[in-house]
């Protein structure tokens, strides 16, 4: 049985937020989630209701189950086969580690 764990939910939000380069407020303004409420759930501090979870899942063009266990074809094989083997500290810290690395390369 998967667990879920809001820390990882709210990390991989917030992943996937940068990647694209989108603001809380442009996710409000495309599904209607506030900007308050997206920071809590990246920050892992709110949850995330099936609702939610359905807009985001179809804004980003991802599997939910991918928002919700890190599961799913978001990452090639060989990358996601190692990244499964990783602790959740090592999943947060590799998370937090590309998210840096896409904002140096956007300010390139």
């Amino acid at each position: 049985m998967e667990v879920y764990d809001k820390r990882l939910i709210g990390a991989r939000l917030k992943q996937l937020r940068l990647y694209h380069d989108w603001t809380q407020r442009y996710i409000h303004a495309k599904t209607g989630i506030s900007p308050q409420k997206m920071s809590k759930m990246e920050s892992g501090n709110g949850g995330i209701t099936i609702p939610i979870l359905i807009k985001l899942s179809q804004l980003y063009n991802i599997k939910a189950s991918y928002i919700l266990f890190g599961n799913g074809k978001i990452m090639n094989d060989e990358f996601n086969q190692i990244y499964q083997h990783l602790t959740d500290n090592q999943k947060m810290d590799l998370d937090c580690a590309l998210i840096a690395y896409g904002k140096a390369c956007k300010r390139r």
